[in-house]
């Protein structure tokens, strides 16, 4: 399956001076486009409570028939679990009620992720507080995220 993502993904790149172009589309198909070149286009969507981050971008990310949405939306946990920066752990398994000052990220939108290591707070408070905020500044801003997150989709 993660093999014919990546493929398709590839394909849909390769086409993507057409993306804004009237093609034909088959019933029951979804397309998902991903650029992890290209940065978010707008404010950001967060919410702290709820660990949730939602980023509009400038192209369609995902269209299934004749409905397109252009974000990348995700969870937040924090925990105690160290890792990389920009790195995906298919091993993660965490939750937004969790606790710790080590900041994880999940894409579900347009395709769902395994969690993507981001950063460490100085305490578990700023961690909860400021963790979707974080997932959503590094999935608009950097591209080494956005390398890792989308490499990271199962």
């Amino acid at each position: 399956m993660k093999r014919l993502m990546i493929i398709v993904c590839s394909i849909m790149v390769m086409a993507g001076a057409y993306a804004n172009s009237n093609i034909c589309r088959k019933s029951n198909t979804v397309v998902i486009l991903m650029s992890k070149s290209t940065n978010g286009s707008g404010s950001a969507t967060v919410d702290a409570a709820a660990k949730t981050w939602s980023v509009p971008f400038s192209y369609a990310t995902l269209s299934v028939g004749s409905r397109t949405l252009n974000v990348i939306s995700g969870n937040a946990a924090c925990n105690g679990l160290t890792g990389t920066a920009n790195t995906v752990d298919s091993s993660v398994r965490t939750t937004s009620a969790d606790v710790g000052v080590n900041c994880w990220c999940e894409m579900m939108l347009p395709a769902h992720s395994y969690w993507t290591y981001v950063q460490q707070f100085n305490s578990d408070a700023a961690c909860d507080a400021g963790c979707a905020t974080a997932c959503a500044n590094a999935i608009s801003t950097s591209q080494s995220f956005r390398t890792g997150i989308f490499g990271g989709i199962w």
